[in-house]
């Protein structure tokens, strides 16, 4: 897998300042920027728990090479970090010859079934020759259960709301002993065991 970053971030937050207020059970205005940046926090925690990106965003990822098939494999295939990944936008990458080339869309297949999406080469077609170099394969895609925080699963929105309200009330650093609530949720969710909740 590649490292990725993203570069069109979503358009809305997984929870608005009043909702996390009301969970929070605050009636004033005084912490509201703290608490903008606690909705925040806690939802990159979580993504980064679960290595997924929540509601729909555009992220590049790059390689810096294409795969070549193993063993346990029928073809090459290239695996997406990011998930759930709805689209792929574009695969661009260096030729030998040291220009800039777009993979058309009509020589890959792109899977989206399973929870890392994967990238093969159409019947027929191999990946292309791309120059030896670090960075030298970038593909582009969309990744987010959709675009409002509705779209994504209640036990994900509960965990973020757990991390909000511990990071809130628990203002210094301190070590956790114990696995957590939220923890469980997003572990839960990890290994499939609800599904669409």
């Amino acid at each position: 897998m590649g490292y990725f970053k993203v570069t069109s971030a979503p358009s809305t937050p997984m929870l608005t300042t009043s909702e996390a207020k009301n969970y929070l059970k605050i009636d004033t205005s005084a912490d509201d920027t703290l608490i903008d940046d606690l909705i925040l926090a806690a939802t990159n925690y979580c993504e980064e728990y679960l290595g997924q990106k929540f509601i729909t965003q555009t992220v590049s990822e790059v390689f810096d090479k294409v795969p070549k098939a193993k063993i346990t494999d029928l073809f090459p295939t290239l695996y997406l970090t990011a998930h759930p990944v709805q689209s792929v936008t574009s695969i661009v990458y260096t030729d030998t010859s040291e220009v800039e080339q777009t993979w058309s869309s009509s020589l890959y297949k792109v899977d989206l079934h399973r929870k890392a999406a994967r990238i093969t080469p159409a019947y027929g077609e191999v990946f292309p020759d791309i120059l030896a170099e670090i960075n030298s394969l970038t593909v582009t895609y969309v990744v987010g259960y959709g675009d409002a925080a509705s779209d994504v699963p209640a036990a994900i929105r509960q965990a973020i709301r757990l991390v909000l309200s511990d990071m809130y009330h628990n203002r210094s650093d301190y070590a956790k002993e114990k696995y957590s609530a939220s923890q469980s949720l997003l572990d839960r969710l990890n290994y499939n065991l609800f599904v669409g909740i």
